[in-house]
């Protein structure tokens, strides 16, 4: 009996001086009674186990408000840690500590997030080495596992989410609960939302943190009094504001037109402009390229001398307006050609003059030319760039085209599927990205639909004119797209996970301002539209179609065009990407629309049946051949119903 009443007491003072577990906190110990990997067959000696331990404690504990305390990461860090050093002090009290839902105490010796982050990428990279045995492959998926969830960005959180993308990533079934990743998922709706960085407003933080090594110490979303007067001064003495810029914008005019006026030829100098090509027989599959201009007096022409055809030099007429001249296989494209000239008027209407006596010779880096759908508007921003001698970075990709007989930019069809080439991986160089603003709406739909991530790696921007691109394309940018870009900068330095990032409402509230301030700035659109996207039904229906045709166009020239010259890996690899975007498409799309989604799918399967084989012209592969045609042609007839077709 007396027994028993001590336990009652014992039990009674315990929960007055212990905080129970709380309910909402959402971290749940990990098992560790089945170690995952044995740490006696590790490489890892028994001090270095012990010292990650530690580590994994000290990133778990000391950055409040950082990725490194969610429940999830702390579970996963927790069972690492417990693996590697079962008795480890540091550790087990983690372990306790978030178990009981209690403030944490920081461990000493570490004051630098971005520093344990760089040691974790460390250790994964020689867990995974050549010289890694099982056991340390097992720690090292962990291990890179915690590095995408620390810091996404990194060369390592970047290589593991292409396994999580093939679905082999670390299964953490049967060490962690899932209802620490359920609590974070909840959170979305129920907090307001999470500064990403807003621990380091705590003057205790900041202190501590002052050697300026944290990783997410520079970046302040919601900038501070003189971040922003430095952003809005203007430089060298320019004026800024919505009037001013006018003015402004007229007095470069003006001073072009003079310069015209005067008969001021351009000077000999060389250009280089970044475009894509879209060669018919890789299936409109569109790649980057450059366009070389350089101011020529004379024309290079081939004529017949002495029997035999030759090179001559003519010298161009004194009347002769300035304008683009292609040599090589540009010259044999009609399209571009007219395309071209069409865009001439715009740029000519510009500055109401136009220099003469010399030309502006244009060649191309890649396959001999270029799209007159996506080039032309490149090739007017290099003649633009000789006549006001501009500096163009080769790292800013400009694309657009012009409407046939007329002066007026615009998007053509081929440009919205381009825009899903860019990869991060691939084209890590490219800055800014410079489209027309016609079809600006379907460019946020298509990404924001089916690879959103594309818009955070690359600033795409809308213009109005072939100057609007110039000034974007410059290797110094003004007034007004300075601030926006460099707002954007800001939302690209985040070390989040993708899907953390784009619902956070500290983000929404800036892209939402930069999109206020520069509503061309299309990556902005994009993030904002794909963080509010329903599961189901977000796109109209007609939007819907307009994003379905555009992933489907460049297959069904894949499907016309000299499918030998595409290497069977390669349009394996392209057909396998479009069912993988499709599935993210049909999540974003109109439910009216799920018959156009199957029909796609059977097509692009049948499809990439044929074009993966290294033999085409067997009797079963023929049968594949035209099996897709066939599905392509129910696809035209159910596109036909919305009055959209599948050329181009």
């Amino acid at each position: 009996m007396i027994s028993l009443r001590l336990h009652c007491i014992i039990f009674f003072l315990l929960g007055v001086a212990l905080p129970l577990p709380s309910l909402n906190a959402g971290y749940v110990r990990p098992n560790t009674d089945v170690a995952f990997f044995e740490n006696e067959l590790l490489t890892l000696d028994k001090d270095q186990r012990s010292e990650v331990a530690r580590e994994l404690s000290a990133v778990t504990r000391n950055f409040p408000g950082s990725a490194a305390t969610t429940p999830g990461v702390r579970a996963r860090a927790m069972a690492v840690a417990l693996m590697l050093d079962p008795t480890n002090r540091e550790a087990v009290t983690s372990n306790g500590m978030f178990g009981n839902g209690l403030n944490s105490s920081k461990v000493e010796g570490y004051k630098s997030y971005k520093a344990l982050v760089r040691d974790f990428e460390r250790l994964a990279r020689y867990l995974n080495g050549n010289d890694a045995n099982e056991q340390d492959k097992r720690l090292g998926i962990m291990m890179a596992d915690l590095v995408w969830r620390l810091a996404p960005q990194s060369e390592v959180g970047q290589g593991y989410q292409e396994v999580l993308d093939r679905g082999e990533g670390m299964d953490w079934t049967n060490l962690i609960s899932p209802q620490v990743d359920q609590v974070e998922e909840s959170k979305e709706d129920a907090d307001e939302g999470v500064d990403p960085f807003g621990y380091l407003r705590e003057e205790e933080d900041r202190a501590e943190e002052s050697d300026g090594d944290n990783p997410e110490e520079t970046i302040d979303l919601s900038g501070s009094e003189d971040g922003e007067d430095e952003m809005q001064k203007p430089d060298d003495g320019e004026n800024s504001g919505v009037d001013e810029s006018q003015g402004e914008e007229d007095t470069v005019k003006s001073l072009v037109r003079e310069k015209l006026i005067a008969g001021a030829k351009p000077k000999a100098r060389f250009v280089r402009v970044a475009t894509m090509v879209s060669p018919p027989a890789m299936g409109y599959m569109s790649e980057l390229t450059f366009l070389d201009m350089r101011v020529m007096s004379t024309r290079t022409t081939r004529e017949w001398v002495d029997g035999e055809r030759k090179r001559v030099e003519n010298p161009v007429g004194a009347d002769e307006d300035f304008s683009p001249y292609p040599e090589g296989q540009l010259a044999s494209s009609e399209v571009y050609m007219l395309r071209v000239m069409d865009g001439m008027k715009n740029l000519q209407n510009e500055y109401q003059g136009w220099p003469k006596g010399c030309l502006a010779q244009v060649t191309s880096e890649r396959y001999g030319g270029v799209s007159g759908s996506l080039g032309a508007l490149a090739t007017l921003v290099g003649v633009d760039a000789l006549v006001r001698d501009l500096d163009i970075d080769p790292n800013v990709i400009v694309l657009g085209s012009f409407l046939p007989d007329s002066d007026m930019l615009t998007g053509h069809l081929e440009l919205a599927p381009a825009l899903l080439r860019f990869d991060k991986r691939l084209h890590s160089s490219v800055k800014r990205v410079v489209v027309p603003s016609a079809k600006a709406d379907l460019y946020c739909n298509i990404l924001a639909a089916v690879d959103s991530e594309i818009a955070l790696h690359f600033q795409i921007i809308a213009v109005d004119s072939v100057r609007e691109a110039s000034e974007l394309a410059q290797t110094s940018v003004g007034d007004p797209y300075k601030e926006a870009i460099a707002e954007f900068e800001k939302i690209q330095a985040l070390e989040m996970r993708f899907d953390e990032l784009i619902r956070n409402p500290h983000v929404q509230e800036k892209l939402a301002s930069i999109i206020e301030k520069f509503p061309q700035h299309v990556s902005a659109r994009v993030l904002l539209k794909a963080s509010k996207m329903s599961p189901y039904g977000t796109l109209s229906e007609q939007e819907s179609v307009d994003v379905l045709a555009a992933m489907i166009r460049p297959f069904a020239h894949m499907l016309e065009y000299e499918l030998d010259a595409i290497a069977p890996s390669d349009a394996k690899a392209e057909c396998q990407k479009f069912l993988d975007r499709l599935y993210k498409a049909r999540r974003n799309t109109s439910r009216s629309v799920s018959g156009v989604v199957l029909t796609a799918d059977e097509f692009i399967e049948d499809l990439l049946d044929f074009v993966s084989r290294n033999n085409r012209t067997t009797n079963s592969a023929m049968q594949k051949y035209d099996d897709a045609e066939e599905k392509f042609k129910a696809l035209e007839a159910q596109f036909s119903k919305f009055n959209v077709e599948l050329r181009w």
